[in-house]
């Protein structure tokens, strides 16, 4: 299936389980890594930069590791793609509110969640726990998990044309709203019914002066890579 929501959608009885394991192990990886005093209780910690690295950790802290739910896990899609700007600072802090029924005693609390929520969904993409929407970024996770890389290099990546060509660039990003795992997955049909509402994302991003990707025509030559490995329609 093609996501073309503003939320992610979320597939299988194990999604949300998921989404707390992958988190859980991302706050013991930065755990681990912290080197300052006072790791044992990072909320109470003063360190704004400590803070920010240890940001997941202090967020599963108050939410006592409570499973999410599924509008939860929109939630979180909804902080992860937040900016640094003011407007963004306020509704972010609202998010962060709703998730942990606290308001955070740092906006550092809450910056620094956004790339760890954004290596969980592209870990529960590779899963098959999720389709994202056009809003999704990975903003930062290459840099901040270069292990994670591998998982999004799928077959789309690899058969999509030369690693620096605006087809390539357009279809990766593009392949984080399907949940194809195999050439033979792909569907034309989905994607010619799907193409309206997709132009009509691009022109919301625009609209708002937030870019607006490559034209959509890229990501569906991209496709047209693999066309011998394509079911029939």
């Amino acid at each position: 299936m093609i996501n073309t929501t503003n939320s992610p959608t979320v597939h299988g009885d194990d999604a949300l389980q998921n989404a707390l394991s992958i988190l859980q192990e991302l706050g013991k990886r930065a755990f681990d890594l912290e080197t300052r005093p006072g790791k044992a209780n990072p909320e109470l910690m003063k360190d704004r930069q400590a803070r920010h690295r240890l940001a997941t950790s202090i967020f599963l802290r108050l939410r006592k590791n409570r499973p999410f739910t599924a509008t939860e896990l929109t939630t979180l899609h909804e902080l992860c793609i937040t900016s640094d700007s003011e407007e963004d600072a306020e509704r972010s802090a609202r998010l962060y509110t709703e998730l942990t029924g606290t308001v955070a005693p740092s906006i550092m609390d809450v910056r620094g969640l956004r790339v760890p929520l954004r290596a969980m969904f592209v870990q529960l993409w590779a899963k098959g726990n999720v389709t994202l929407p056009h809003t999704f970024t990975v903003s930062g996770v290459w840099a901040k998990y270069p292990d994670l890389k591998s998982c999004s290099q799928t077959f789309i990546y690899n058969a999509s044309g030369p690693k620096t060509s605006n087809i390539h660039r357009s279809t990766r990003s593009f392949q984080y709203r399907v949940n194809w795992q195999s050439p033979t997955d792909i569907s034309f049909q989905e994607l010619w019914d799907s193409a309206p509402a997709v132009v009509d994302k691009q022109r919301e991003i625009r609209s708002i002066g937030n870019g607006g990707g490559q034209p959509i025509s890229h990501t569906w030559r991209g496709f047209s890579a693999l066309q011998n490995y394509i079911r029939p329609l």
